[in-house]
């Protein structure tokens, strides 16, 4: 174990460490929320100051010690059982004291959900967060970009683990989630794989892509495959919408557009004249280029073969030949 002076230093190290990471991010989320700019300025002073007073300094002492030598793959001996035990009730003093954590927006939680084994997994209690208001939401999400900057982890993975399963929010928070990650820590290197669902074009051009990809197929779909594929359009970098003479509606037409409104430099639209046994006739694609030359305007991008779609994505100006 740490002396006691060690002990104080990293808790100052690193608590610091984070509260300014976490104003990097608050700072970043001005730059979307304008006219939240002053109560996230002062989110940013307040944040995480009951750490250095009691009854949270103390415990928090061994809390980051404890931390140092597990991310550091450091063995140690277990502290004694009352070191652990206000540990755990500085733990839940912090998150029901704190207003950037979802436990404080539950009124009837009354013990503490940490899971005791392990501090960073569900502990099978579901928070219930609903109440969670949008400007909290922004301080949560910088909270947990700070802390995966840190570890040099995936601020995705974080909450994908935990939404739901540790707490519960409502659709419109969940997607309030998504997109400010998407706006603060940026987007993941992955296409979305819209536009007409009806059609083998997908299988075409999966097998030659070098990036990551998101599929929104499924044999049944469901309100949870609807909320999937919205969070995963802003997870992607590329939103790819292929339209071929097989499309069934046109609600990706609405979707591309909407797309090339918000992201226009990573909004994909590829027309295929042709697919298989079917052609758009002549008025069909005499709109359909109307379409394009809007979404063009909007300085999205528009391709007229898998060819050229594959290749826009892998960055390369000729390589695949289907």
């Amino acid at each position: 174990m740490m002396t006691d002076q060690e002990r104080e230093n990293l808790f100052y190290k690193y608590t610091n460490n984070h509260i300014n990471l976490v104003r990097k991010y608050i700072d970043k989320a001005k730059n979307f929320y304008p006219d939240l700019s002053n109560l996230l300025t002062d989110l940013a002073n307040k944040h995480d100051q009951s750490k250095f007073k009691e009854p949270e300094k103390t415990p928090y002492l061994y809390i980051t010690e404890k931390k140092y030598y597990q991310n550091n793959n450091i063995p140690f001996k277990p502290f004694p059982l009352n070191i652990e035990k206000i540990m755990h009730e500085a733990t839940f003093h912090h998150v029901k004291n704190n207003p950037h954590h979802p436990e404080y927006w539950d009124i009837h939680l009354t013990q503490n959900p940490i899971n005791f084994k392990d501090r960073d997994k569900p502990s099978g209690v579901l928070v219930d967060a609903k109440l969670m208001p949008h400007l909290y939401i922004i301080e949560m999400v910088c909270d947990c970009c700070a802390m995966a900057e840190y570890l040099k982890s995936c601020v995705y993975d974080w909450f994908d683990k935990n939404i739901n399963i540790r707490w519960k929010f409502d659709e419109d928070q969940i997607l309030k989630i998504y997109q400010i990650i998407s706006q603060i820590w940026g987007k993941q290197n992955k296409v979305f794989l819209g536009g007409t669902y009806s059609s083998n074009w997908r299988d075409k051009i999966i097998p030659y892509l070098k990036i990551d990809y998101f599929n929104p197929i499924v044999d049944n779909w469901t309100k949870e495959n609807q909320l999937k594929e919205n969070i995963e359009k802003y997870k992607c970098k590329y939103n790819l919408f292929v339209i071929t003479p097989k499309m069934e509606g046109v609600y990706s037409i609405a979707e591309v557009t909407d797309c090339s409104n918000k992201n226009p430099k990573n909004t994909i639209l590829t027309l295929l004249k042709t697919d298989e046994n079917k052609t758009f006739n002549e008025s069909q694609w005499k709109s359909l280029i109307a379409t394009a030359d809007l979404i063009k305007n909007n300085r999205a991008n528009v391709l007229y073969s898998l060819e050229e779609t594959i290749n826009f994505l892998n960055g390369d100006i000729k390589n695949v030949s289907l």
